[in-house]
């Protein structure tokens, strides 16, 4: 299903930071951390696509 596979490709990155940030400092605080980092790989990815490159271009 494409349309799943773009909603994957688009969201694995920043769940993947959110976690890795609640893994590497652990309970609330890296809670907290993990969904600013996500909120910020969101905002990169998002940003990047509207200028017409993919995330290395950015």
């Amino acid at each position: 299903n494409p349309a799943l596979r773009g909603a994957v490709r688009r969201w694995l990155p920043v769940v993947g930071v959110a976690g890795a940030g609640w893994v590497l400092v652990g309970g609330l605080l890296g809670l907290l951390l993990g969904l600013a980092a996500g909120g910020g790989a969101w905002w990169w990815l998002r940003r990047a696509r509207s200028a017409g490159g993919g995330p290395a271009e950015a």
